[in-house]
């Protein structure tokens, strides 16, 4: 079994009919455990300083806090692994059937910008002419990072690999 780690994912590849795309999640869940505990504990001290109307508002904010808290680690736990199957001829996303990999024409890299942000983000997708859909299998501003990952699953895949311009948006 060999695995190449990346900043965001690792590739695995444990027999020659798998490839395994996991998403590493230790470090956004690391930041946050510590931003819950910093929000919970910065809500309880304003509840603990109010007093009258104002503790009622400061229990409010209180318990929101443990809410969005309790919210963002289940987010941030969440494991988003892609098995490509030789074998059984699948891209698997967490256990379930996307698609099969006889369907998958080519694996396409390419940037955007996101308006929230401002920042060049780069998204790898495996695309179905015959289904008609592009199946995003992940996504970060690391173009480095992205245009490997792209490389392993078209390699792997044995399928073209397409990069989009900015053009071509």
């Amino acid at each position: 079994m060999s695995t190449k780690s990346y900043q965001n994912f690792n590739i695995e590849r444990p027999n020659e009919n798998e490839l395994i795309v996991r998403k590493n999640t230790k470090n956004g869940l690391l930041v946050t455990v510590i931003m819950s505990i910093g929000f919970i504990a910065f809500s309880g001290a304003m509840l603990f300083v109010s007093k009258g109307a104002g503790a009622i508002g400061g229990f409010f904010i209180f318990i929101c806090a443990i809410a969005i808290s309790f919210n963002a680690l289940s987010e941030a736990r969440k494991k988003r692994v892609h098995i490509f199957d030789k074998g059984r001829d699948l891209i698997l996303l967490n256990g379930r059937a996307l698609l099969r990999l006889s369907q998958v024409n080519f694996v396409e890299v390419y940037s955007f910008v996101a308006s929230d942000d401002n920042l060049e983000t780069y998204r790898v997708v495996v695309i179905s002419e015959e289904k008609n859909r592009a199946y995003k299998i992940y996504e970060a501003e690391d173009e480095y990072d992205m245009r490997r990952l792209a490389e392993a699953i078209a390699e792997f895949m044995d399928v073209p690999l397409k990069e989009r311009n900015d053009s071509q948006k």
